[in-house]
Parts: C-alpha cells; structure tokens; sequence
C-alpha cells in the first residue's frame, strides 16, 4: 500500500508540474506579438464552452477536451498554490491569465447557490457592489443562511481600463480564496447563480454586526484591547506567510466583527505580494491610514511597515470612534500634514480611550516613524497586545 500511495503521489507530483510547465509555455505564447492565432482559438474554446454550460462543473462543461485541458492547468496551479508549492508572483500570473482568457476558473473554488439577493448593494467598495443574500444549500455543513455578494461593477473608472480592473479583481479573489486565519473573513467561494446584472460574485459570511466602526457604535464598552489584539494577529498571519501579503489599506470599514466580538480583516483589492522585502507595487489605499511612503513611495522602500503605520491609525478610530486626523476636513490637508509637518494622529480621549495606557500609546507612536525599519512589526504589537491583558485584568493607564 505504501509503495502504491508513493507512486500516486508521484504521479500527481509529476502531473502537477506538467501542467505548471503547460501554463507557462501557453503564458509564454500568449505574451508574444504574433500570438492572436493561439489567443484567438483560446478564447473560442472559452466561448464555446460557456454557451454550452447554465453554471460552473455542470456535466456538459466537459464535453471539449481543450476546455478540459485549461480546467486542469487551471486546478493544479491553484491545488499548487494552496499547498505551498511553487510560491511565485508568475504562478499567481499565469492564474489569472488563465481565468482572464478563458474564463475557466479553479474548479476547488465552491460555488454556492444563493437566492433573495438584494436588489441595491448594502456597501460599496472603489471598485465593488457588495449585496445581501441568503445560501440555497449550506455546504459543508456551514452554518451560514446570510452571506455577502461582492460583485464588480461593470462600469470602469477612467484610471483603469476594462482588462486591468478585470485583473485586479481575480487578483484579489486568488489571494482570499488562500487565506484562512480566525482573524481573516472567510471566503466561501463564488456564486453560480447571481442577477442578469452580476458576471460573478464573491461569497463571504454575512456579519450581522457590520464593521469594526459599526460594531463599536453598537457596543461602546467593548473591549478595545481585544479587538486589537485580534486585527493584530490577522496582519501577523499576513506577514508570516511563505510569500507575506501586504494588506495595503486597512482601517476600520475593512474589518468586520462577528457575533462573539472576533475581528476579521476583509478586502484585500489592494494587498501586495511581498517577494522580496521591498516592493514597487503602491498599494491604493486611504491617505487618513496610509504610511508616508505610500502617500509619497519617492521617500522610503515600501515594507510591511506599511501595515504597521495603518494599524496605529486603526487603533486611534477604535479608541476614538472618529477616523484618524478627524479635525481635518480635506484629504489634501492630510497629506500635507502627513508629508510637511510630518504630523500624526492625536491621542483620543473619553470613554472609548480608558485602555489606551501610556505603554500602548508610545507603542503607536512607534508605529508612526517616519523611517519605516523603526517601527515595530506586526508580531512585537501581537505580544504587546497579548502581555497587556493578565487574566482577562486590563492594565489601563
């Protein structure tokens, strides 16, 4: 038996990186100037298998063998991705060349049949629609009824053209469908039957109790040190990984919290794969939250760090319930109090403020360093956090 599984495992080892090498060769082709004869014939196989198909991984689907060619490609570059192997930037490319070609996505991912979807969206991101709805069938034995669509809108911003939105999207939707930390939302997969209006969607839990900002309006004596801790330990996740994301724009509305207080960290449109230590990529995120190099990248390399300098400005909207540099009206007046005066947000004050002790506050002002290798990383603020609640006992200023 054991020589049999070996053999197996060989097997599926040596398919695995045949389909990798197709992959590339087909990329490679498809990146060449004189490659409209090879694109052309991948896109008609892409036609011609989704007019003869209602929904993904119906029977019917699999009638065209170049159709089940790329549906293998597709499975093992995704199958190699979640287990670790072939950890690149070009895999996750190929990926999402492949999807943007030919429209064949990993059949791993799930596809959830929804129904009462929501007919006007109950958030927006830059670039999505993010609707209500309810799970036909829970699979997997999840007990979720509620969940959340994210749909991109078909209408494009003038910065971006239709092929590059379109990347961006199945960039982001790679990157969650990998994710899974108590401290990250759950990406359920995607949606196989959405609205005429929607091309496709993202499924994700339903939180009834909205977003971080929303949670705390809710429940003002919250414990903030434990939220904290939590969002902490999501960015920690992110930056432990064999190729460390990061997140790129967290602050408040991209977290939500689940009914028993856990904070979960959520779109991840403008995440970074961090191949090296630095990066060329600028994340887009939100000048209130954004580091100064993010806000200007001509000053330091883009690092972790960048998620560090957001997650200070996070803690001030959870201790504050207001957005970082609430006494300025105009993003162009942050950027230059966050590039000429170098400022930072103020310490809050009040009720929501009681578990900010001096320790903690000097830490966020660590994180706030101009210098971005002077600022703690997402494991010294996780222990921090941790050592600052003995027993359940806050240690408050």
């Amino acid at each position: 038996m054991d020589s049999q599984h070996e053999s197996d495992s060989t097997n599926r080892s040596d398919w695995s990186s045949e389909s990798v090498r197709c992959a590339r060769r087909m990329n490679d082709r498809l990146e060449c100037d004189n490659s409209t004869r090879i694109r052309n014939r991948l896109l008609e196989t892409a036609s011609e298998a989704s007019t003869s198909i209602s929904a993904p991984g119906c029977p019917s689907s699999e009638g065209s063998t170049d159709f089940r060619d790329l549906q293998s490609v597709a499975d093992s570059l995704f199958a190699d991705l979640k287990a670790g192997r072939h950890q690149s930037r070009d895999l996750r490319g190929l990926l999402v060349n492949l999807i943007c070609l030919s429209g064949i996505k990993p059949s791993q991912w799930t596809h959830p049949l929804v129904e009462k979807i929501s007919e006007y969206p109950f958030a927006t991101t830059p670039t999505s629609d993010v609707h209500l709805a309810y799970l036909e069938v829970c699979e997997r034995d999840l007990p979720v009824v509620h969940v959340a669509l994210k749909s991109p809108r078909h209408y494009l911003s003038k910065r971006n053209s239709e092929s590059t939105s379109r990347r961006q999207f199945w960039e982001e939707v790679i990157t969650w469908t990998l994710l899974d930390h108590p401290n990250i939302l759950r990406c359920l997969g995607l949606a196989s039957t959405t609205p005429s209006s929607f091309r496709i969607a993202v499924v994700s839990p339903f939180q009834h109790r909205g977003t971080l900002v929303d949670y705390l309006q809710q429940f003002p004596g919250a414990d903030r040190i434990s939220l904290l801790t939590g969002i902490a330990d999501g960015l920690r996740y992110l930056h432990s990984l064999p190729i460390p994301i990061l997140h790129g724009d967290l602050k408040g509305v991209n977290i939500v919290v689940s009914d028993d207080g856990t904070p979960m960290i959520m779109d991840f449109g403008s995440s970074v794969h961090m191949i090296g230590s630095t990066t060329k990529v600028v994340p887009r995120g939100t000048y209130r939250w954004m580091a100064y190099e993010i806000v200007n990248p001509n000053t330091y390399p883009i690092t972790l760090f960048a998620d560090s300098f957001s997650f200070a400005s996070t803690a001030v909207e959870v201790f504050s319930g207001k957005p970082p540099f609430d006494q300025i009206q105009t993003e162009g007046g942050v950027i230059l109090e966050l590039m000429v005066r170098k400022g930072h947000p103020s310490r809050p004050e009040g009720p929501g403020a009681e578990q900010l002790s001096d320790a903690l506050w000097q830490l966020l002002l660590r994180c706030w360093s101009i210098d971005p290798v002077d600022r703690p990383s997402m494991g010294e603020i996780s222990s921090f956090l941790k050592r600052s609640t003995l027993g359940g006992i806050r240690i408050t200023a």
